[in-house]
């Protein structure tokens, strides 16, 4: 034990010993120090060729065992055969268990970079294909073909549930019937206070409606796998397409090779089987539409008479909502109000009806005192399908009310939920895809922390948002309102109060009696 000198901390070697300048000088080692018996142990064993005999190698670092082994085994295969190629693939049946191809010397390598450069070229054709407006067009024949067939059904369902005594209702857990009382629909606790002979009764004729609609059910449901089926047929050829000679190219480099063949063929298999997970390539083209201002809608200012109401595009396996532009005009006239979907055959029956209440809204809260005289003009602005369902009759009305009072609507603003004739708001289905749409076309154009949705109070226990959607809410970029009435919504859409409104509404309608009344006194003078 003792205190160690510097000169013991390193091992000093007298330079003078060595007879080079530098080791540039030296020839590379042969052998192993120390080791020739090792040595010819490894010649002897290179030679045998049989399989299961291996050579293992172990001692002390830096006695050249790696550098030795490397350069004789070098030696040794400048005059052997060429080995062939072997490369592992994945095995799409079983993930575990990777597939030894064996190629042609060299070859290994060449497959190596074909198949990169196959999936290169794959992730540019692919969504090429999808986006193009051919495949566009004709997946929105589809859906057009399918949703025709289903309105008619649905038609035919309403009608039989009316006769039954009953309406239905859309949410989000599904349709549901609900009874009707002298031309009311009403609420579950309103049921439940009924006599006990109403009740069975009721019970007794919704029994009688399940049994009856049963068919019909089977028939929608029917429609909706056809449409999903048709739609995955077309996804298939579509993908063959962006698939089908790129494959076939490596097919004839590889034609020899019967197991890169079957490979091949499963990598095919593959693609098309999954190439329907690509389906919210169709949400994010509508996204980029709304960027671009293909879609006209607007997330921040004030307009009068225009709204963005919601929808929910459904795809079958996918869902995803989308804005549109709800635009009313309104001047002096006897028409009311007119569905400009009805008018060109857009418009299935329950929108139909949706679009009627607002005259009878209307009609209850100002032509109390005079007749209502009004045309006006609602329209879902670049709608090219069918418009179905009363979801966005709470839309069209604010839209109205905005019009014939001149007040603007903020156009941050979106709105989902139907109403009755007295002003009360109904909820919907599809309340939490129609939030999120809207919320990322906002997210596109930019938040401003003024936008936000409103929906019906009573969907409020249905939301379920995604985090990111929770954390804009939360930090104050984007809000959620929920109303019972429609002189709740028209006062966050406008932020003035619904007396102001009414006054101007009010005050509109009777100036266009007024017009149309002299106007009729005028011609009888005549």
């Amino acid at each position: 034990m003792g205190k160690l000198s510097f000169n013991r901390l390193k091992r000093y070697v007298n330079p003078e010993v060595f007879d080079f300048d530098t080791t540039e000088e030296i020839p590379p080692l042969e052998g192993i120090i120390g080791q020739d018996r090792a040595k010819k142990a490894m010649e002897f064993g290179i030679k045998i060729k049989q399989k299961g005999y291996n050579i293992f190698i172990t001692g002390i670092t830096g006695t050249g065992k790696t550098s030795f082994a490397s350069s004789y085994i070098k030696k040794i295969a400048r005059t052997e055969e060429r080995p062939n190629d072997w490369v592992y693939v994945y095995n799409f049946e079983k993930p575990a268990q990777p597939i030894a191809i064996e190629l042609p010397a060299g070859m290994g390598k060449q497959f190596k970079k074909d198949m990169e450069d196959f999936v290169e070229q794959l992730q540019r054709d692919i969504p090429k294909a999808f986006e193009s407006d051919s495949y566009d067009m004709q997946k929105s024949e589809i859906i057009k073909k399918y949703q025709e067939k289903k309105s008619e059904l649905m038609e035919e369902l309403n009608t039989l549930a009316k006769s039954f005594g009953f309406v239905l209702k859309d949410t989000r857990t599904g349709i549901i019937s609900i009874p009707v009382i002298e031309g009311r629909q009403i609420s579950q606790e309103e049921f439940q206070q009924l006599d006990e002979e109403t009740r069975k009764e009721i019970e007794k004729r919704a029994a009688e409606f399940e049994v009856k609609a049963l068919q019909i059910w089977k028939e929608i449901q029917s429609i909706d796998k056809q449409a999903r089926d048709e739609i995955k047929n077309l996804d298939n050829n579509i993908g063959l397409f962006a698939v089908g000679h790129l494959i076939e190219d490596l097919k004839g480099r590889y034609k020899v090779n019967e197991s890169v063949l079957k490979y091949l063929e499963s990598v095919k298999k593959d693609i098309l089987e999954n190439i329907g997970k690509r389906v919210n390539k169709l949400e994010e083209k509508v996204l980029e539409y709304f960027k671009r201002d293909i879609y006209l809608v607007d997330v921040e200012g004030e307009r009068v008479g225009v709204v963005n109401g919601l929808a929910v595009i459904n795809l079958g396996d996918y869902e995803f909502g989308k804005p549109s532009r709800i635009t009313v005009t309104t001047y002096p006239g006897e028409e009311g109000v007119v569905n400009i979907e009805r008018e060109s055959k857009m418009s299935g029956r329950i929108h139909d009806k949706g679009v009627m209440i607002l005259t009878g809204y209307l009609g209850s809260k100002f032509a109390k005192d005079f007749p209502l005289t009004l045309s006006a003009r609602v329209v879902f602005e670049q709608s090219y399908e069918g418009v179905e369902g009363d979801s966005a009759s709470s839309t069209e009305l604010y839209a109205l009310l905005s019009s014939l009072a001149e007040v603007s609507i903020k156009q941050g603003i979106a709105v989902t939920g139907s109403v009755n004739q007295f002003g009360e708001v109904q909820p919907v289905g599809g309340v939490t895809h129609k939030i999120e749409g809207f919320y990322k076309v906002c997210k596109e154009k930019g938040l401003t922390g003024e936008q936000g949705v409103i929906i019906p109070h009573q969907n409020v226990n249905n939301l379920v948002l995604t985090e990111e959607v929770i954390e804009a809410v939360k930090g104050g970029l984007f809000h959620i309102y929920s109303v019972k009435t429609i002189e709740e919504g028209i006062e966050i859409l406008t932020g003035k109060s619904f007396e102001e409104i009414y006054d101007k509404v009010y005050r509109k309608l009777k100036y266009y009696y007024g017009l149309l009344s002299n106007k009729k006194e005028d011609k009888g003078d005549k």
